[in-house]
């Protein structure tokens, strides 16, 4: 989520205290673990054949916490924080699944939206998965998508469904649900540290490129980050996955917020609505390629926008800088705070740094309530580059507790500022 700031949208309120977007989500997938500490999965259904929708295989667990993990302290935080997931199991633990059960998935979100009950009502649907296939302009009619058909129906009644491209390196539309017009599709583009236009270090792929693995072609909509996602994962654990399939639920998140804001859809085209608000650069939930929060490499000419849920760039920086700081104007200065190696990280990170000047230089560590919980460094260094190591522990000596950070530089009163994340 830090590509697309979504740490800084203000639906999100990403601030370590566990305040939830009130959205029903469906993570049509292989199931969810309902017991995870990190995820708020309130109900669910199997489509094949059995009762539970526990996850056995990770992958549905992974995509619902791009969507929605919770701002609660621990582990990650999703998109859209604590949403109401709704584990939709229609993949096996081997992630296998057909059409008629993904059609069970879908017909299972349509009908929250028919039945007595208005506060089941799922909004949004998230199908990070892909078969071979086309799309017969006719909603599956003509050639018999019992998908294709139970996407419209979805559709019809309000649900938002936001679809994965594919890992085919291939044009989409050789591929369902992605080609199906109804769906929001979704590519990847690889990003390691969280910033735009930055590598990280010992990346050999360079940053903000269309990922390699992604399918591509006009069915595609929207990109979203889809390289060495780090997410919840089965058994309460929590995994660093790839592809189409992480890309999507970033998408899926950020529809979720739109809702919160702006209400769900009733109908086809209140769905339609809503697509277009996502994917329009300039409407507050995307950038386009060539904008500086972009990226390269797409390899055909419809160029899908890059989702993007923070603020404009300006009102980005006073942001990051609002962290507490012991003075200091935030002037500007050839003072640079380079992106934490390895991040996310574990046991320890490199954080360097250059002076313009011999300076007393202070570097802190703050949670996302603004505390600082550890103090790296504070004297007088020469000018020229310099590096230290942050260990993820606070100033007692005790381990932090996974999730986001901020580390803050202070030098003459002009802040920079990096996000770190620390896995468990």
């Amino acid at each position: 989520i830090d590509r697309i700031d979504a740490d800084l949208n203000p639906i999100s309120h990403i601030d370590g205290i566990d305040e939830r977007v009130n959205v029903n989500v469906g993570i049509i997938d292989t199931g969810i673990d309902p017991l995870h500490p990190d995820l708020n999965v309130v109900g669910g259904d199997n489509c094949l054949g059995g009762t539970s929708f526990v996850d056995g295989n990770g992958h549905g667990s992974h995509v619902a916490g791009i969507v929605a993990a919770l701002d609660n302290d621990i582990g990650v935080v999703g998109v859209a924080p604590g949403a109401n997931l709704y584990a939709v199991k229609v993949l096996d633990d081997n992630g296998s699944g057909s059409f008629s059960s993904v059609a069970c998935g879908l017909d299972f979100a349509a009908h929250t939206r028919s039945d007595r009950d208005p506060t089941n009502d799922i909004a949004v649907v998230n199908m990070s998965l892909a078969g071979v296939g086309s799309d017969d302009g006719n909603c599956g009619k003509t050639n018999r998508d019992v998908m294709h058909k139970a996407v419209c129906g979805a559709v019809a009644k309000g649900v938002v469904v936001v679809v994965a491209a594919g890992n085919n390196r291939a044009d989409a539309s050789g591929y369902v649900p992605a080609a199906y017009d109804e769906a929001l599709t979704v590519s990847a583009i690889a990003d390691f540290n969280g910033q735009p236009g930055e590598k990280g270090k010992g990346q050999r792929i360079n940053p903000d490129q269309f990922a390699s693995f992604s399918n591509f072609g006009p069915d595609v909509d929207i990109a979203a980050p889809g390289v060495q996602i780090f997410s919840t994962y089965k058994d309460g654990g929590y995994a660093t996955l790839s592809g189409t399939s992480m890309a999507t639920p970033h998408v899926t998140g950020t529809v979720a917020l739109y809702v919160s804001q702006n209400g769900a859809a009733t109908d086809a085209s209140g769905v339609a609505a809503i697509r277009q608000a996502i994917t329009t650069p300039g409407g507050g939930y995307c950038v386009a390629q060539s904008d500086p929060r972009g990226f390269a490499g797409d390899p055909d000419s419809f160029h899908e926008p890059l989702v993007y849920v923070g603020p404009p760039v300006a009102s980005a920086a006073l942001l990051e800088a609002a962290v507490p700081a012991r003075g200091g104007t935030g002037a500007a200065s050839p003072l640079e705070l380079y992106a934490a190696a390895p991040n996310p990280f574990s046991k320890t990170t490199t954080l360097r740094y250059q002076l313009p000047a011999e300076r007393r230089v202070s570097i802190g560590v703050y949670d996302l309530a603004g505390r600082e919980v550890r103090r790296l460094l504070d004297r007088i260094e020469g000018a020229g580059p310099h590096g230290l190591t942050f260990d993820g522990r606070d100033g007692r000596g005790e381990r932090l507790r996974p999730g986001l950070y901020l580390v803050r530089l202070d030098a003459g009163g002009e802040p920079r500022v990096r996000r770190v994340v620390l896995s468990p």
